[in-house]
């Protein structure tokens, strides 16, 4: 339930560094099944993408549009963002690279667990890179216009239901939640 949209702002963000631009690849997931799903990546022809299914139905599509201003190994804040009117819109950057559209779908209630790197289907599209400052944020959208993206550790606040530093050496493999709402 912690990721549940259900109706309400919600924003997910990091910071990505992708090797390649070559291949689509899934930088947040929740799979229950090729019917039922979110998931917001990077497409090798649309930049980056958020999209939902419910029901084999999509109820949600933002898409950038374009791979250009994309650069492998440079780190770049994204962010996917719903506001409390439903506008949703993509960030790279802190720059809007999507149009707002209107997605005054409910989200479906998902017994899946969320991916970082993966989406839960025949093709993975793993990322390929380096992550860090991962936030899933509920109750809040964090932005709605143009920003300048925060460049040290974020904190957490009673919105935060997911926040990972990824503050230990290269190729680590362990990290945790630091959010106020874990269990």
């Amino acid at each position: 339930d912690d990721f549940w949209f259900d109706s309400l702002p919600f924003a997910v963000e990091g910071w990505f560094r992708f090797n390649t631009l070559v291949s689509s690849q899934t930088l947040f997931s929740q799979v229950e099944d090729s019917n039922n799903y979110w998931k917001f990546g990077f497409s090798n022809t649309q930049g980056l993408v958020f999209e939902a299914k419910q029901g084999g139905t999509q109820i949600a599509y933002v898409a950038n549009g374009s791979t250009t201003g994309y650069t492998a190994n440079q780190y770049v804040h994204v962010m996917f963002s719903r506001d409390e009117n439903n506008g949703c819109r993509i960030f790279k950057g802190g720059s809007l690279v999507s149009p707002v559209v209107t997605v005054s779908n409910v989200f479906p209630n998902l017994s899946a667990p969320v991916e970082i790197g993966r989406q839960n289907l025949t093709d993975k599209q793993y990322f390929s890179g380096q992550l860090d400052e991962i936030r899933m944020s509920l109750n809040s959208y964090r932005a709605n216009a143009n920003f300048v993206p925060q460049t040290y550790t974020y904190s957490t606040d009673t919105n935060t239901t997911l926040l990972m530093h990824f503050n230990g050496s290269k190729d680590a493999i362990t990290t945790y939640d630091s959010s106020l709402n874990r269990e």
